[in-house]
């Protein structure tokens, strides 16, 4: 069964990232979100993760882990296309669900300017420390890798077709 983070009726907690995994268990309380940023100044937030990234914990040892990623086509400049990567995005998290880690697409919307991915992820951890390496180890190796790995072979097979000789 998953829990989703009710924000209507959850007051939000901004707390550096590095702060977070200093929190034993028990200093955390349950049913309390958290928005993880790197930084926090003069009513300025940095966020910690290319996405937006909520924590809750459910539990003694599960977390329940949001995480929002909304990307504007105007600003885009990777070399593949946003709706490419994006939709890679969202076929990796469903590959992830398939593989058994409990990573759930929330949502995904795609007006023609923005698209908007958001996704869940449970995990289990004694501490901030816990969650947050593995939170990095799923976004990170799991998916943002994964795409990397995507990006460099199809920009490796056009670099090729650029270099082929025709006759």
């Amino acid at each position: 069964m998953r829990l989703m983070i009710d924000f209507e009726e959850s007051e939000i907690h901004y707390i550096k990232k590095s702060d977070f995994e200093a929190l034993s268990s028990k200093d955390i309380p349950v049913n309390k979100i958290f928005f993880l940023c790197d930084k926090i100044e003069d009513q300025v937030i940095t966020p910690s993760f290319e996405s937006d990234c909520h924590v809750l914990k459910k539990d003694n040892d599960t977390y329940q882990v949001q995480l929002t990623q909304m990307e504007r086509r105007k600003f885009w400049d990777a070399p593949v296309g946003l709706d490419v990567y994006m939709n890679w995005k969202k076929k990796r998290i469903q590959e992830m669900q398939e593989e058994g880690i409990s990573i759930y697409q929330d949502d995904w919307d795609d007006d023609g300017d923005y698209i908007h991915l958001g996704y869940y992820i449970d995990i289990q951890a004694k501490n901030g420390k816990e969650v947050i390496e593995e939170l990095v180890r799923l976004i990170e190796i799991n998916i943002e890798d994964t795409l990397q790995l995507k990006i460099d072979k199809l920009m490796d097979f056009d670099s090729k077709l650029d270099n082929r000789t025709i006759i």
